[in-house]
């Protein structure tokens, strides 16, 4: 996940990155909240929760931490995960006399704002070919002179990596450029700085249980997307009356409790220029789910015009569940049921589209498994599963609403008309272009199948 970005398909390169599908997290640097009680309650909480800490520190900083925490990576490993857009909400402590910046969320971090920048500088490093976005907001305590000194630092950091405003951010013209950071910066200093793109605008639900986010987005969608970057925030908002009904709960639990139905929601989404298509989705606890996997997935190639994907499927070994993942060399974090909605929910919305699916090289599965699996390439297609007997033309496919060919690699497939047999593949078995021709120029003289 830390390169997917560089290894997205060559259809992609040009697209505007507000196009592309990029996963983000909300409140990104809340891994670091003080809880060693160092630091005051933020100046943005209510304040009666001022007071009460002042006096009942003790009772109410746990109280605190469970409800501010947001994230439990570090910066950097979230990047290692495939977060590509970070929420940066930046604040100068009350009663500081040095000019140090923090992030904050409830209370203050211990990290500062400079080392964090220095810490994704580095990452990005040693990774010239991914891009991140960076979203500067929600200032609190900033002077005009601590903003100069932030957007000071932001140029130091970063230097000839930041991209600068422009109608051209696609993957190819950013390459070329050697760019790799874009920061939007909430405040109107920005328009003095081609470096600084404005603020970024972010779609907040403030809803605590998902049917009601999600309905609020669907709303949202109905009257069309941004034009240019734009963020869906999946992060839940807890309200009082949920948090007195969960005393012994924090907002992880209730962030873990919804990403199964936030998550089916995610897949049905799409990327691109459509007025309901969306762009950065951002969410809380973004390394602990299958939020990441989801969103960069096979959809991404389906957009970029693939329509034959090579599965190779395989049962982790000591795996109690019946899951099943991809496999080369290691395994996938997405499962292949995951995957197969995901592509299902895309062949909806393209309703003349034809993709061939291949599952081969299976590992360790038992007749069981295989069993099972059938029965969810079924399941998950249903009528648009291509018998083996079919017209396989387009004009026939489309006429019989037909859109995927399976071909399985294993006997199983022999008794299921829907399932086709192995699809030849003609493998040269060598790291040498030239020689690697010759083999494919041999075949190609004994005919093809």
């Amino acid at each position: 996940m830390d390169t997917w970005m560089s290894g997205l398909p060559s259809g992609l390169w040009d697209v505007p990155l507000w196009n592309l599908a990029i996963p983000g997290s909300h409140n990104t640097t809340t891994y670091s909240l003080d809880t060693n009680n160092r630091s005051p309650i933020d100046l943005k909480q209510p304040d009666m929760l001022q007071k009460l800490d002042k006096y009942m520190k003790p009772l109410i900083r746990p109280f605190v931490y469970k409800w501010a925490v947001t994230q439990e990576r570090s910066v950097r490993e979230q990047l290692d995960c495939g977060v590509r857009y970070c929420d940066l909400r930046i604040a100068h402590r009350p009663n500081d006399s040095s000019s140090d910046l923090y992030f904050y969320h409830g209370v203050y971090t211990t990290i500062t704002v400079e080392t964090v920048l220095k810490e994704i500088r580095t990452w990005l490093d040693g990774h010239p070919k991914e891009i991140v976005i960076l979203s500067f907001s929600h200032f609190q305590g900033l002077s005009q002179e601590l903003h100069t000194l932030l957007i000071s630092t932001i140029k130091s950091v970063f230097n000839s990596k930041l991209c600068p405003k422009t109608d051209a951010v696609t993957l190819r013209s950013l390459w070329s450029a050697g760019y790799q950071a874009v920061v939007s910066y909430e405040h109107n200093l920005a328009n003095c700085h081609t470096e600084l793109w404005s603020h970024i605008p972010y779609w907040w639900a403030n809803k605590c249980k998902a049917e009601a986010l999600i309905e609020e987005f669907e709303r949202r969608k109905q009257h069309g997307r941004p034009e240019c970057f734009f963020v869906t925030g999946i992060n839940l908002t807890e309200d009082l009356k949920y948090i007195c009904s969960h005393p012994t709960e924090s907002l992880k639990d209730m962030v873990m409790a919804t990403y199964p139905t936030l998550l089916d929601w995610v897949r049905e989404q799409k990327p691109g220029s459509y007025a309901d298509s969306l762009n950065i989705i951002a969410a809380d606890f973004v390394t602990e789910s299958g939020f990441i996997p989801t969103l960069i997935n096979i959809v991404e190639q389906l957009q970029a015009g693939i329509r034959y994907f090579d599965l190779r499927i395989a049962h982790k070994q000591n795996d109690m569940s019946h899951d099943l993942y991809f496999t080369h060399v290691i395994y996938t974090q997405v499962t292949v049921a995951d995957t197969l909605n995901a592509v299902a929910s895309w062949l909806s919305a393209h309703p003349k589209e034809i993709i061939i699916l291949s599952c081969s090289h299976f590992e360790g599965l038992s007749e069981k498994l295989h069993q099972e699996l059938i029965y969810s390439l079924k399941k998950i297609f249903g009528s648009k599963l291509c018998p083996s007997k079919a017209d396989i033309t387009l004009r026939g496919l489309w006429s019989s609403g037909y859109q995927v060919v399976i071909s399985y690699e294993d006997q199983s497939a022999a008794r299921h008309k829907e399932l086709w047999p192995e699809i030849p593949y003609w493998w040269a078995n060598t790291a040498d272009a030239e020689e690697l021709i010759q083999y494919l120029d041999s075949q190609e003289q004994l005919g093809r199948p």
